[in-house]
């Protein structure tokens, strides 16, 4: 909040320390269409690779329904919660709503463990319908395969080196990707629930046009089972 008082510009680019930017997203478009006030985007947020398809975790954590729009030919899904991750939003939309007069926050508070779940629950309680008041959006960009990729991804101090710069340096040969599963590569649910989904898929022989859906029905009642039978945390705390 103290930050927000030092912007001089009518936006500002959320960004955190252990995070880059592969490669350009386009900055100028999604100002475009921040500053259009014929939509209600108010919020681009840049998806890491744990949360690239967003559609399956709004329906599978949080029931709810979302589709991928387009505004001013930059590509958009609505998410409803707010990341502090990376994401580009108006300093008025910070003050008037984020740090408005009925949000309070106590020190060290963060914004996406407060708000954000303030917003997840109005969401989950009355539906999109009022989703144009956080006007939250994730940017989806596609490489030249056509597959959605992340636009942010973390720093991992494991492999911060490259293996050219790891020998330059006498260190020992650089370890292969699967020794460190780390979110720069692959989301570990993903690692452990996909094998399974691909297993069942293959013996249900379900057409492959119907195959999407049918992951997202079983990885929507896998994690509701985990939910069920999972004990509260207060009981796993020593």
């Amino acid at each position: 909040k103290a930050g927000l008082a030092e912007v001089e510009t009518p936006f500002v680019c959320v960004h955190q320390h252990d995070l880059e930017f592969p490669f350009d997203f386009g900055l100028i478009g999604v100002l475009d269409v921040l500053e259009d006030e014929g939509n209600d985007v108010k919020y681009v947020g840049l998806p890491l690779l744990v949360n690239l398809h967003y559609e399956g975790i709004a329906w599978q954590h949080h029931g709810i329904r979302v589709q991928p729009e387009k505004h001013r030919d930059v590509n958009l899904i609505p998410i409803v919660f707010w990341y502090d991750s990376t994401h580009i939003t108006s300093v008025s939309h910070y003050n008037s709503l984020v740090f408005g007069p009925q949000e309070t926050y106590a020190a060290g508070n963060f914004v996406e463990e407060t708000f954000g779940v303030r917003q997840r629950n109005d969401l989950m309680a009355h539906g999109m319908e009022v989703h144009a008041k956080y006007g939250t959006y994730h940017l989806i960009s596609t490489g030249l395969d056509g597959l959605r990729r992340p636009l942010i991804c973390h720093l991992n101090g494991q492999r911060f080196l490259t293996p050219e710069q790891r020998a330059a340096r006498g260190y020992p040969a650089d370890p292969p990707v699967e020794f460190y599963p780390s979110r720069t590569m692959m989301n570990r649910q993903q690692r452990k629930v996909k094998k399974i989904l691909d297993v069942i898929v293959g013996l249900a022989d379900v057409d492959i046009k119907q195959s999407g859906r049918v992951r997202e029905i079983m990885a929507k009642l896998l994690n509701e089972t985990r939910i069920r039978i999972s004990a509260p945390a207060s009981q796993c705390l020593p």
